[in-house]
């Protein structure tokens, strides 16, 4: 009996959890436009039914999201695409406030779909949330130096996702001596977040980055 759950376990709970994650993301992309959505789709008599509306109205506002990343991809690489990029990039970078996020927001794009990028290039595990446990963080960006009360001190940027979301977590600093290095990759600690521990890879650690 214990067998046959924990297979149907095995099955079912990936497809659980896809289906949440898929869900929190239609939820934040569809919000801002729903009721807009809903009240043409009543207007226009085609769904009446409010269920209906509702699942019709994320299911439109998916698509038009989709066409509209789309054609701007098609037509961002015409020459005059890039050119309206530019000036829009030089005036976000010039307004008071506005800039910061605008500039954050560019490196975390970047970073995500760079495949030059480094960010997330070394799995680590990390006393979090407490010095008595450990927990799988990714690395973001080189260490760097920090100014402290006890001195200058070399730290690391490092991304904890969280279970079974892993775009909800934390962005915390580590001293190099807190790290401990794995040999996991980036893809496979987010299959072993995502699963909430289940589909764990065969890793080895070390104290030093220089295992990959």
């Amino acid at each position: 009996m214990k067998k046959y759950f924990t297979a149907g376990l095995g099955i079912l709970l990936p497809v659980i959890i896809t289906f949440l994650i898929v869900g929190f993301l239609v939820n934040i992309l569809t919000k801002p436009f729903l009721s807009l959505t809903e009240s043409f789709l009543i207007q226009q008599e085609i769904v009446s039914q409010p269920t209906l509306v509702i699942i019709a109205s994320k299911i439109l506002i998916i698509v038009v999201i989709v066409l509209v990343v789309f054609i701007f991809g098609l037509i961002g690489n015409a020459f005059l695409f890039n050119y309206i990029f530019r000036i829009n990039d030089y005036l976000f970078h010039r307004m008071p406030v506005i800039n910061k996020v605008y500039k954050a927001c560019q490196d975390v794009v970047s970073s995500l779909f760079s495949t030059s990028s480094s960010s997330f290039s070394q799995v680590v595990l990390v006393p979090f949330p407490s010095a008595n446990t450990l927990s799988v963080g990714l690395i973001t960006k080189d260490p760097f130096i920090v100014n402290t009360s006890r001195g200058d001190e070399e730290v690391v940027p490092v991304y904890i996702p969280g279970t079974p979301n892993p775009t909800v977590g934390f962005m915390l600093m580590f001293k190099k001596s807190q790290l401990i290095y794995s040999t996991m990759k980036a893809d496979e600690a987010m299959k072993f977040v995502v699963s909430c521990g289940i589909a764990m890879p065969e890793f080895t650690t070390s104290t030093t980055p220089e295992i990959k």
